[in-house]
Protein backbone atom coordinates (compact mmCIF):
# COMPACT_ATOMS: atom_id res chain seq x y z
CA UNK A 1 0.00 0.00 0.00
CA UNK A 2 2.77 2.35 1.09
CA UNK A 3 4.66 1.34 -2.06
CA UNK A 4 1.48 2.19 -4.46
CA UNK A 5 1.47 6.14 -2.17
CA UNK A 6 4.84 6.31 -3.21
CA UNK A 7 4.54 5.95 -7.03
CA UNK A 8 1.43 8.08 -7.24
CA UNK A 9 1.92 11.26 -9.93
CA UNK A 10 1.80 14.61 -8.45
CA UNK A 11 -2.14 15.29 -9.95
CA UNK A 12 -3.01 12.31 -7.39
CA UNK A 13 -1.29 13.41 -4.77
CA UNK A 14 -2.59 17.10 -4.60
CA UNK A 15 -6.43 16.03 -5.14
CA UNK A 16 -5.65 14.14 -2.24
CA UNK A 17 -4.63 17.20 -0.28
CA UNK A 18 -7.75 18.79 -1.56
CA UNK A 19 -9.95 16.20 -0.13
CA UNK A 20 -7.92 16.94 2.94
CA UNK A 21 -8.68 20.61 2.73
CA UNK A 22 -12.17 19.72 2.17
CA UNK A 23 -12.90 17.71 4.68
CA UNK A 24 -11.25 20.12 7.47
CA UNK A 25 -13.20 22.80 5.91
CA UNK A 26 -16.81 20.96 6.17
CA UNK A 27 -16.17 20.27 9.54
CA UNK A 28 -15.47 23.63 10.52
CA UNK A 29 -18.43 25.15 8.79
CA UNK A 30 -20.54 22.57 10.65
CA UNK A 31 -19.54 23.89 13.90
CA UNK A 32 -18.55 27.81 13.16
CA UNK A 33 -20.85 28.62 10.51
CA UNK A 34 -23.22 25.69 10.60
CA UNK A 35 -25.09 26.72 7.11
CA UNK A 36 -27.09 23.46 5.61
CA UNK A 37 -26.72 24.07 1.61
CA UNK A 38 -23.05 25.06 2.46
CA UNK A 39 -22.57 22.08 4.09
CA UNK A 40 -23.89 19.86 1.42
CA UNK A 41 -22.02 21.88 -1.04
CA UNK A 42 -19.02 20.67 0.66
CA UNK A 43 -20.28 17.28 1.72
CA UNK A 44 -20.70 16.54 -2.17
CA UNK A 45 -17.40 17.64 -3.19
CA UNK A 46 -15.56 15.34 -0.87
CA UNK A 47 -17.31 12.53 -2.00
CA UNK A 48 -16.50 13.44 -5.27
CA UNK A 49 -13.05 13.97 -4.39
CA UNK A 50 -12.95 10.40 -2.63
CA UNK A 51 -14.63 8.87 -5.62
CA UNK A 52 -12.34 10.11 -7.70
CA UNK A 53 -8.88 9.07 -5.74
CA UNK A 54 -9.89 6.09 -5.12
CA UNK A 55 -10.98 5.72 -9.02
CA UNK A 56 -6.98 6.81 -9.51
CA UNK A 57 -5.40 4.67 -6.88
CA UNK A 58 -7.59 1.79 -8.46
CA UNK A 59 -6.20 2.64 -11.53
CA UNK A 60 -2.92 2.84 -10.41
CA UNK A 61 -2.76 -0.35 -9.13
CA UNK A 62 -4.15 -2.33 -11.84
CA UNK A 63 -1.13 -0.57 -14.43
CA UNK A 64 0.71 -1.33 -11.85
CA UNK A 65 0.06 -5.51 -12.42
CA UNK A 66 -0.51 -4.53 -16.00
CA UNK A 67 3.30 -3.44 -16.00
CA UNK A 68 4.22 -6.60 -13.47
CA UNK A 69 2.92 -8.84 -15.99
CA UNK A 70 4.15 -7.22 -19.04
CA UNK A 71 7.56 -7.86 -17.08
CA UNK A 72 6.77 -11.33 -16.51
CA UNK A 73 5.73 -11.73 -20.35
CA UNK A 74 8.91 -9.92 -21.47
CA UNK A 75 11.04 -12.27 -19.27
CA UNK A 76 9.08 -15.28 -20.93
CA UNK A 77 9.85 -13.77 -24.34
CA UNK A 78 13.74 -13.28 -23.76
CA UNK A 79 13.87 -16.98 -22.19
CA UNK A 80 12.02 -18.39 -25.16
CA UNK A 81 14.21 -16.64 -27.46
CA UNK A 82 17.45 -17.28 -25.64
CA UNK A 83 19.08 -13.68 -26.84
CA UNK A 84 23.20 -13.96 -26.60
CA UNK A 85 23.14 -11.04 -24.61
CA UNK A 86 20.87 -12.74 -21.60
CA UNK A 87 21.57 -16.60 -21.71
CA UNK A 88 22.78 -17.83 -24.17
CA UNK A 89 26.79 -17.37 -23.17
CA UNK A 90 25.87 -18.21 -19.33
CA UNK A 91 25.93 -21.47 -17.55
CA UNK A 92 23.24 -20.61 -15.61
CA UNK A 93 19.55 -22.09 -16.87
CA UNK A 94 16.15 -20.44 -15.98
CA UNK A 95 12.73 -21.70 -14.86
CA UNK A 96 9.95 -19.67 -13.79
CA UNK A 97 7.31 -21.26 -10.87
CA UNK A 98 3.87 -19.49 -10.49
CA UNK A 99 2.59 -19.81 -7.01
CA UNK A 100 1.39 -23.05 -7.35
CA UNK A 101 4.27 -24.38 -7.70
CA UNK A 102 4.17 -25.39 -11.33
CA UNK A 103 6.80 -24.64 -13.73
CA UNK A 104 5.40 -22.39 -16.58
CA UNK A 105 8.62 -21.01 -18.33
CA UNK A 106 11.84 -22.57 -19.10
CA UNK A 107 14.87 -21.19 -21.01
CA UNK A 108 16.62 -23.40 -23.49
CA UNK A 109 19.77 -24.04 -21.13
CA UNK A 110 17.34 -24.92 -18.72
CA UNK A 111 15.48 -27.87 -21.00
CA UNK A 112 18.86 -28.49 -22.10
CA UNK A 113 20.30 -29.01 -18.66
CA UNK A 114 17.21 -31.15 -17.12
CA UNK A 115 17.40 -33.29 -20.37
CA UNK A 116 13.99 -32.66 -21.07
CA UNK A 117 11.70 -30.96 -23.65
CA UNK A 118 10.39 -27.34 -23.14
CA UNK A 119 6.28 -29.35 -23.93
CA UNK A 120 7.11 -32.02 -20.85
CA UNK A 121 8.07 -29.13 -18.19
CA UNK A 122 5.23 -27.19 -19.00
CA UNK A 123 2.96 -27.31 -16.10
CA UNK A 124 5.47 -29.90 -13.88
CA UNK A 125 5.28 -28.98 -10.22
CA UNK A 126 8.69 -28.33 -9.21
CA UNK A 127 8.79 -30.92 -6.82
CA UNK A 128 8.84 -33.43 -9.28
CA UNK A 129 12.16 -31.90 -10.38
CA UNK A 130 13.43 -30.75 -7.10
CA UNK A 131 12.88 -33.35 -4.21
CA UNK A 132 13.32 -30.51 -0.93
CA UNK A 133 12.25 -27.84 -2.75
CA UNK A 134 11.57 -24.95 -0.24
CA UNK A 135 8.15 -23.48 -0.06
CA UNK A 136 8.90 -20.59 2.20
CA UNK A 137 8.69 -17.31 -0.14
CA UNK A 138 12.01 -15.97 1.02
CA UNK A 139 15.07 -16.30 -1.43
CA UNK A 140 17.33 -19.71 -0.97
CA UNK A 141 19.51 -22.12 -2.71
CA UNK A 142 20.36 -25.57 -2.94
CA UNK A 143 21.75 -28.47 -4.49
CA UNK A 144 20.01 -31.76 -5.78
CA UNK A 145 20.90 -34.53 -8.44
CA UNK A 146 19.57 -35.03 -11.49
CA UNK A 147 18.53 -39.20 -12.52
CA UNK A 148 19.19 -39.33 -15.96
CA UNK A 149 17.02 -41.85 -18.36
CA UNK A 150 20.41 -43.22 -20.34
CA UNK A 151 22.22 -43.48 -17.21
CA UNK A 152 24.55 -41.50 -14.77
CA UNK A 153 23.33 -38.56 -12.99
CA UNK A 154 24.07 -34.41 -12.92
CA UNK A 155 24.74 -32.40 -9.61
CA UNK A 156 22.90 -28.86 -10.18
CA UNK A 157 22.54 -26.07 -8.07
CA UNK A 158 19.76 -23.71 -7.92
CA UNK A 159 18.80 -20.57 -6.63
CA UNK A 160 15.66 -19.24 -5.76
CA UNK A 161 13.98 -15.60 -6.00
CA UNK A 162 10.45 -14.64 -5.41
CA UNK A 163 8.94 -12.45 -7.82
CA UNK A 164 6.31 -9.76 -6.17
CA UNK A 165 3.32 -8.13 -7.42
CA UNK A 166 2.83 -5.35 -4.80
CA UNK A 167 4.87 -7.47 -2.05
CA UNK A 168 2.41 -10.59 -2.80
CA UNK A 169 4.84 -12.99 -4.23
CA UNK A 170 3.17 -14.36 -7.32
CA UNK A 171 5.71 -16.72 -8.30
CA UNK A 172 9.46 -17.94 -8.56
CA UNK A 173 12.63 -17.47 -10.34
CA UNK A 174 15.11 -20.48 -10.53
CA UNK A 175 18.55 -20.24 -11.50
CA UNK A 176 19.80 -23.35 -12.33
CA UNK A 177 23.84 -24.19 -12.93
CA UNK A 178 25.41 -27.80 -13.76
CA UNK A 179 28.58 -28.36 -10.92
CA UNK A 180 29.00 -31.57 -12.08
CA UNK A 181 32.21 -31.07 -13.33
CA UNK A 182 33.28 -29.36 -9.90
CA UNK A 183 32.12 -32.36 -7.96
CA UNK A 184 34.08 -34.57 -10.28
CA UNK A 185 37.08 -32.83 -9.48
CA UNK A 186 36.36 -32.35 -6.01
CA UNK A 187 35.91 -36.31 -5.58
CA UNK A 188 39.11 -36.73 -7.37
CA UNK A 189 40.86 -34.56 -5.48
CA UNK A 190 39.58 -36.22 -2.41
CA UNK A 191 40.79 -39.59 -3.49
CA UNK A 192 44.25 -38.22 -4.15
CA UNK A 193 44.78 -36.97 -0.41
CA UNK A 194 43.39 -40.78 0.44
CA UNK A 195 45.87 -42.13 -1.82
CA UNK A 196 48.30 -40.04 -0.20
CA UNK A 197 47.65 -40.87 3.04
CA UNK A 198 47.70 -44.75 2.47
CA UNK A 199 51.03 -44.54 0.87
CA UNK A 200 52.64 -42.96 3.59
CA UNK A 201 50.84 -45.44 6.32
CA UNK A 202 52.03 -48.55 4.07
CA UNK A 203 55.55 -47.36 3.92
CA UNK A 204 55.51 -46.59 7.69
CA UNK A 205 54.15 -49.65 8.10
CA UNK A 206 56.45 -51.93 6.19
CA UNK A 207 59.15 -50.43 7.50
CA UNK A 208 58.20 -50.74 11.22
CA UNK A 209 57.53 -54.80 10.13
CA UNK A 210 60.61 -55.33 7.68
CA UNK A 211 63.10 -54.35 11.43
CA UNK A 212 61.12 -57.42 13.46
CA UNK A 213 60.97 -59.59 10.32
CA UNK A 214 64.92 -59.07 9.57
CA UNK A 215 65.68 -59.69 13.15
CA UNK A 216 63.61 -63.02 13.33
CA UNK A 217 65.72 -64.28 9.72
CA UNK A 218 68.97 -63.24 10.97
CA UNK A 219 68.56 -65.31 14.15
CA UNK A 220 66.68 -68.67 12.07
CA UNK A 221 69.53 -68.05 9.52
CA UNK A 222 72.29 -67.61 12.54
CA UNK A 223 70.94 -70.78 14.31
CA UNK A 224 71.00 -73.86 11.95
CA UNK A 225 69.44 -76.56 11.45
CA UNK A 226 72.15 -78.82 12.75
CA UNK A 227 71.54 -76.54 16.41
CA UNK A 228 67.85 -77.18 16.00
CA UNK A 229 66.00 -80.31 17.80
CA UNK A 230 65.71 -83.75 15.16
CA UNK A 231 61.99 -83.05 15.25
CA UNK A 232 61.89 -79.12 14.43
CA UNK A 233 64.51 -79.37 11.90
CA UNK A 234 62.18 -79.74 9.20
CA UNK A 235 60.14 -76.62 9.94
CA UNK A 236 63.50 -74.56 9.47
CA UNK A 237 63.46 -74.15 6.04
CA UNK A 238 59.56 -73.25 5.84
CA UNK A 239 60.10 -70.77 8.27
CA UNK A 240 62.77 -68.96 5.96
CA UNK A 241 60.39 -69.87 3.25
CA UNK A 242 57.16 -67.48 5.32
CA UNK A 243 59.48 -64.91 6.06
CA UNK A 244 60.32 -64.33 2.63
CA UNK A 245 56.57 -64.37 1.44
CA UNK A 246 55.78 -61.59 4.13
CA UNK A 247 58.80 -59.40 2.47
CA UNK A 248 57.26 -59.66 -0.49
CA UNK A 249 54.01 -59.22 0.12
CA UNK A 250 54.73 -56.17 2.34
CA UNK A 251 56.91 -55.17 -1.06
CA UNK A 252 53.60 -55.52 -2.77
CA UNK A 253 51.30 -53.70 -0.76
CA UNK A 254 53.64 -50.87 -0.79
CA UNK A 255 54.11 -50.78 -4.99
CA UNK A 256 50.47 -51.28 -5.26
CA UNK A 257 49.38 -48.57 -2.81
CA UNK A 258 52.13 -46.35 -4.10
CA UNK A 259 52.59 -47.32 -7.82
CA UNK A 260 55.04 -46.25 -9.63
CA UNK A 261 54.69 -43.73 -12.64
CA UNK A 262 53.74 -45.57 -15.58
CA UNK A 263 55.69 -46.86 -18.02
CA UNK A 264 53.95 -45.07 -21.06
CA UNK A 265 53.54 -47.41 -24.73
CA UNK A 266 51.45 -48.07 -27.44
CA UNK A 267 48.98 -50.67 -26.46
CA UNK A 268 46.19 -52.60 -27.98
CA UNK A 269 42.94 -52.60 -25.44
CA UNK A 270 42.25 -55.90 -27.07
CA UNK A 271 45.09 -57.61 -26.14
CA UNK A 272 44.73 -56.49 -22.75
CA UNK A 273 41.06 -57.88 -22.44
CA UNK A 274 42.19 -61.03 -23.64
CA UNK A 275 45.02 -61.62 -21.56
CA UNK A 276 42.77 -61.11 -18.27
CA UNK A 277 40.42 -63.14 -19.60
CA UNK A 278 43.02 -66.00 -20.31
CA UNK A 279 44.38 -65.46 -16.87
CA UNK A 280 41.17 -65.67 -15.09
CA UNK A 281 39.19 -68.74 -17.05
CA UNK A 282 40.13 -71.47 -14.12
CA UNK A 283 38.79 -68.94 -12.12
CA UNK A 284 35.53 -68.78 -14.19
CA UNK A 285 35.48 -72.69 -14.49
CA UNK A 286 35.73 -73.20 -10.74
CA UNK A 287 32.97 -70.60 -10.08
CA UNK A 288 30.65 -71.71 -13.00
CA UNK A 289 30.62 -68.28 -14.56
CA UNK A 290 30.74 -67.73 -18.49
CA UNK A 291 32.41 -64.34 -20.32
CA UNK A 292 31.31 -62.91 -23.29
CA UNK A 293 32.67 -61.04 -25.05
CA UNK A 294 31.75 -58.29 -27.46
CA UNK A 295 34.45 -56.60 -28.93
CA UNK A 296 35.26 -54.98 -32.23
CA UNK A 297 37.54 -55.81 -35.29
CA UNK A 298 39.81 -52.79 -34.76
CA UNK A 299 40.28 -50.78 -31.72
CA UNK A 300 42.63 -47.76 -31.47
CA UNK A 301 45.66 -48.22 -29.55
CA UNK A 302 45.92 -46.39 -26.34
CA UNK A 303 49.20 -45.12 -24.39
CA UNK A 304 49.52 -46.90 -20.88
CA UNK A 305 51.53 -49.47 -18.70
CA UNK A 306 50.95 -53.05 -19.34
CA UNK A 307 51.06 -54.30 -15.80
CA UNK A 308 49.14 -51.71 -14.12
CA UNK A 309 46.64 -51.64 -16.59
CA UNK A 310 46.16 -55.37 -17.08
CA UNK A 311 46.28 -55.68 -13.14
CA UNK A 312 43.10 -53.14 -13.24
CA UNK A 313 40.99 -55.57 -15.88
CA UNK A 314 41.79 -57.94 -13.42
CA UNK A 315 40.32 -56.17 -10.50
CA UNK A 316 37.72 -55.19 -12.51
CA UNK A 317 36.85 -58.64 -13.99
CA UNK A 318 37.53 -60.45 -10.59
CA UNK A 319 35.00 -58.33 -8.77
CA UNK A 320 32.34 -59.34 -11.47
CA UNK A 321 33.25 -62.70 -11.16
CA UNK A 322 32.65 -62.86 -7.16
CA UNK A 323 29.24 -61.00 -7.57
CA UNK A 324 27.90 -63.70 -9.86
CA UNK A 325 25.92 -67.00 -8.82
CA UNK A 326 26.98 -69.91 -10.79
CA UNK A 327 25.57 -70.14 -14.23
CA UNK A 328 25.60 -66.49 -14.73
CA UNK A 329 27.29 -64.76 -17.35
CA UNK A 330 29.59 -61.48 -17.80
CA UNK A 331 29.69 -59.17 -20.29
CA UNK A 332 32.88 -57.32 -21.21
CA UNK A 333 32.42 -55.11 -23.98
CA UNK A 334 35.18 -52.18 -25.95
CA UNK A 335 33.73 -49.46 -27.69
CA UNK A 336 35.42 -46.17 -28.74
CA UNK A 337 34.73 -43.04 -30.13
CA UNK A 338 37.16 -39.88 -31.47
CA UNK A 339 39.28 -39.25 -28.77
CA UNK A 340 37.86 -42.13 -26.25
CA UNK A 341 38.01 -45.92 -25.63
CA UNK A 342 35.32 -47.43 -22.97
CA UNK A 343 35.79 -50.99 -21.48
CA UNK A 344 32.28 -52.08 -20.00
CA UNK A 345 32.41 -54.95 -17.65
CA UNK A 346 28.32 -56.20 -16.74
CA UNK A 347 27.33 -58.74 -14.63
CA UNK A 348 23.97 -60.14 -13.55
CA UNK A 349 24.80 -60.14 -10.07
CA UNK A 350 22.44 -58.44 -6.88
CA UNK A 351 24.14 -54.98 -7.51
CA UNK A 352 25.29 -52.71 -5.30
CA UNK A 353 22.79 -50.12 -3.34
CA UNK A 354 23.31 -46.67 -3.67
CA UNK A 355 24.86 -46.13 -0.36
CA UNK A 356 27.73 -48.49 -0.67
CA UNK A 357 27.85 -47.42 -4.62
CA UNK A 358 29.44 -43.78 -3.38
CA UNK A 359 32.29 -45.54 -0.92
CA UNK A 360 33.22 -48.61 -3.28
CA UNK A 361 36.47 -46.62 -4.16
CA UNK A 362 37.24 -45.78 -0.63
CA UNK A 363 40.25 -47.36 1.05
CA UNK A 364 39.62 -50.46 2.65
CA UNK A 365 35.92 -50.27 2.45
CA UNK A 366 34.68 -53.73 1.79
CA UNK A 367 31.75 -56.01 1.77
CA UNK A 368 33.05 -59.29 1.93
CA UNK A 369 34.94 -61.25 4.26
CA UNK A 370 38.85 -61.87 4.06
CA UNK A 371 39.02 -58.59 2.12
CA UNK A 372 41.26 -55.98 2.17
CA UNK A 373 38.78 -52.86 0.13
CA UNK A 374 42.30 -51.81 -1.54
CA UNK A 375 41.72 -53.55 -5.06
CA UNK A 376 39.11 -51.06 -6.77
CA UNK A 377 41.01 -48.02 -4.63
CA UNK A 378 44.13 -49.37 -6.16
CA UNK A 379 42.57 -49.76 -9.90
CA UNK A 380 41.32 -46.23 -9.36
CA UNK A 381 44.70 -44.58 -8.57
CA UNK A 382 45.94 -46.67 -11.62
CA UNK A 383 43.11 -45.52 -14.13
CA UNK A 384 43.85 -41.79 -12.76
CA UNK A 385 47.32 -41.96 -13.30
CA UNK A 386 46.53 -42.44 -16.97
CA UNK A 387 44.38 -39.86 -17.22
CA UNK A 388 41.10 -42.30 -17.47
CA UNK A 389 38.24 -42.79 -15.66
CA UNK A 390 37.09 -45.33 -13.82
CA UNK A 391 32.73 -45.11 -12.88
CA UNK A 392 30.39 -47.86 -11.10
CA UNK A 393 26.68 -47.75 -12.36
CA UNK A 394 23.54 -49.39 -12.76
CA UNK A 395 23.39 -51.15 -16.10
CA UNK A 396 20.69 -50.51 -18.50
CA UNK A 397 18.77 -53.67 -17.62
CA UNK A 398 18.83 -52.52 -14.07
CA UNK A 399 20.21 -55.91 -12.67
CA UNK A 400 23.70 -56.05 -11.68
CA UNK A 401 26.55 -53.60 -11.35
CA UNK A 402 28.35 -51.66 -14.31
CA UNK A 403 32.01 -50.72 -14.37
CA UNK A 404 33.43 -48.82 -16.90
CA UNK A 405 37.08 -47.79 -17.79
CA UNK A 406 37.44 -44.90 -19.87
CA UNK A 407 41.09 -44.13 -21.38
CA UNK A 408 42.17 -41.44 -23.85
CA UNK A 409 43.57 -43.07 -27.08
CA UNK A 410 46.57 -42.85 -28.99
Amino acid sequence: MFSVWHKQSRFQKLLAGLFFLSLVLTLFCSFIYPSIILIRILTTFNIALAITGIFMFLRLVSDERIVHQKHIRTLRILLQQNLHQTVDYSREAIIIVNRNGNIIEASPKATELLASSHLALSGVPIQYIIKDYPSDLESANGEFVLKLSQGGERFIQYVKHPLLDHDVPSGTLLVLCDVSEEKKQFESYLQAAKFSVIAQLAGGLAHELRNPLTTIKGFVQLAGPDQWPVSLRSYHQLILDEIETTDRLLTQFVLLTNPSAPQLKPLNPDDLVYSAVQILKPTCLMQEVSLILDLPSHTPEVMGDEKQLTHTILSIIQNAIESSQPGQSIKISLTSNMDKIKLGVEDSGSGIAEDILKRVFDPFFTTRKGKTGLGLTIAQQIVLAHHGELTLSRPPSGQGTLVTLTLPIL
